[in-house]
Parts: structure tokens; C-alpha cells; sequence
């Protein structure tokens, strides 16, 4: 299993209401929420933060990477809308399977499932008393399994007994061969004009890189042979773009940027390509390459390539086996 970090939710909070709780069931979510960053972690620094004060919460959050624990497991959680003494609320762990865009959905609700079977076999939790959100109050959750994405109820409950037999699941997104390449190919723009198009990166020349020493770039094409590739840029003097994913040559939804307007950091994250990184670096106008960035965070300077205030001009992409 994933490693399951403890992130409480503070005692006496509205979040965390104290009862006492002896779990006879298992609630499966989906968060709902599909913002950028919104993974596990982030789901609990909300309980620990903003989302202290409202009567919302749930024992676990999961995603592709990790499994955070928010409220004790022998403690009831605000999740199943079947009210104060209701028993989705008062005797059922709750589990919200993340739906952010950088998480693979396969993988997380694998990892839920996985869970599921570990929280079955510790309480002596019955299959049939896994179940659904809906099952408490009739609402539309976990809304991705309920469309059949990843896959539907039925087959969680099988890779569910999977899991108690001690059999991982054959997913329908499985990892990369080790042995294939994923080449990169990216175009930069600057000053009133697209460069060409560089595949992978060097250091030998400027086939190497995108972009021309000494001028700022302001607008980004990446795409990948295989998976997807999502980024966004910075604005010097400005905030953070939206994300995009891939590219496209028609409008401003196939490339990072505005053009025109220098960029001064970059983040960028893989889709669908479990078992790979992304890694990237820039270069501050009439400088030198900064480090090396994986992935990216959203919690400090090792989560962007580049230097707030400062345009880069030379953008350097790999995607690598970990």
C-alpha cells in the first residue's frame, strides 16, 4: 500500500466532532473536486485549515501517490448526509478518492480500494457493508465510479476482494515498458514568432533546447509520444495561467503563455504515464540553466523551474523512468 500519512484535523473543531465511532461500514467518495492541486495532502491541510470550521469531513483522502488520514478511525466523520446520528456518519470510515487533474484516477481508486480491503480486514467489515455514498443519502457520489469511470462499482468491489486475496489488479493504464523512450517535443515563442519545433533536449547545441539566449519567452508548446503533458507559466509581474494539457495550433488553449508578455516560472506534471517524471529547467535571460525540477508542488521554489521577476529564455524538457 501507498504511505498514509497522519494530518488530523484539530480536536474540538467543527470538522472533527468527537463522537465516538465502532465502524461497521466503509463509504466510498469521490471529492468532487477537480481543481489543480487538489490531491490528498491538500485535502488534509484544508481540514486542518479553512475547512476546520465546517461540518464536512472524512477519515481518509487518497490519491495516485499517497493516503492521508484526517480524522481518527475511532472517531465518526461528517460525510454520509444521513444527519447527526445517522449510521453512514456514526459507524462508517469515510474514503474520498482525489479527482485532481494531476492524480491518475486509476491509481488512486486502486489505491481506495486497497484501503477498503486493509480497514475490512482490521474491523471485520463485510463486502456488503462496503458501499457507495449514495447508499446513505441518495446523492450522486462517488459521482467517477458512478459514470464508470475508471471503472464501475462493481469491478471496485472486485479489485476490492482482489485485494483481501492478496492479488494486485491488472489495470487498464499499466506502466510504461522500462525499456521505451518517451520523447519530448516542445516549441517556444519570442518576440513576434514561433521558433522550431525541438525534440527531447541536448547540451551540446541549440537543437538542444527551445528558445534563443538573450530573448525572453512568452508563450509554450510541449507535447509527449505517449501520455500527456500538462504545464503552466508564471507571468513576470503577474499570477500563475491555467493549466494545458498537450497542444494544439489553433488557439490560446494549445500553449502556456500570453504572447508578449515574459514569462519568469514554469510547472509542469504527466498524465496517464504512471511510472514516469517529468523533469525541466530554465534558463533567466543572459543566464545560466537553474536546476533540474521533477513534477512540480505547490509548496515552495522546488515545485517551478525559473526565478519569480526574472524572464528566462532557454526551456530544457525530459521525461524519465522512477
Amino acid at each position: 500500500m501507498v504511505t498514509i500519512k497522519e494530518m488530523l484535523a484539530p480536536k474540538g473543531s467543527k470538522c472533527r466532532p468527537g463522537y465516538a465511532l465502532k465502524a461497521t461500514y466503509i463509504t466510498i467518495h469521490n471529492t468532487a473536486n477537480t481543481n489543480s492541486g487538489a490531491g490528498a495532502e491538500n485535502h488534509g491541510k484544508y481540514l486542518q485549515g479553512g475547512g476546520k470550521s465546517n461540518t464536512v469531513s472524512w477519515h481518509y483522502a487518497v490519491d495516485d501517490k499517497l493516503i492521508v488520514r484526517c480524522i481518527p478511525e475511532n472517531e465518526a466523520a461528517w460525510h454520509a448526509g444521513d444527519g447527526g446520528k445517522g449510521t453512514g456518519n456514526r459507524n462508517s470510515l469515510a474514503i474520498e478518492i482525489c479527482e485532481n487533474p494531476e492524480s491518475n484516477l486509476e491509481t488512486a481508486t486502486n489505491n481506495a480500494a486497497e484501503l477498503t480491503a486493509s480497514l475490512m480486514e482490521k474491523y471485520g467489515i463485510p463486502l456488503d457493508h462496503v458501499v457507495q455514498h449514495n447508499h446513505w443519502s441518495g446523492k450522486d457520489c462517488p459521482r467517477r465510479i458512478r459514470k464508470g469511470e475508471p471503472y464501475n462499482w462493481d469491478t471496485f468491489l472486485d479489485r476490492v476482494q482482489g485485494y483481501l486475496a492478496g492479488e494486485a489488479p491488472t489495470t487498464s493504464a499499466p506502466a510504461a515498458s522500462t525499456t521505451e523512450t518517451i520523447d519530448v517535443e516542445c516549441q517556444a515563442y519570442t518576440g513576434k514568432s514561433w521558433l522550431d519545433w525541438i525534440e527531447n533536449y541536448n547540451t551540446v547545441n541549440s537543437d538542444g533546447y527551445a528558445g534563443v539566449i538573450g530573448k525572453a519567452i512568452t508563450a509554450l508548446r510541449v507535447g509527449l509520444s505517449k501520455g500527456h503533458v500538462r504545464y503552466r507559466g508564471h507571468i513576470k509581474g503577474g499570477g500563475w495561467l491555467d493549466w494545458v494539457q498537450d497542444y494544439n495550433l489553433v488557439n490560446s488553449d494549445g500553449y502556456a503563455g500570453v504572447l508578449g508578455k515574459e514569462m519568469d516560472m514554469l510547472q509542469m506534471t504527466l498524465v496517464d504515464l504512471p511510472g514516469y517524471a517529468v523533469e525541466y529547467r530554465v534558463s533567466t535571460v543572459g543566464g545560466a540553466y537553474l536546476p533540474w525540477v521533477r513534477n512540480y508542488n505547490t509548496a515552495n521554489s522546488d515545485g517551478y523551474a525559473g526565478v519569480k521577476g526574472k524572464p528566462f529564455d532557454r526551456v530544457q524538457i525530459r521525461v524519465v523512468k522512477v
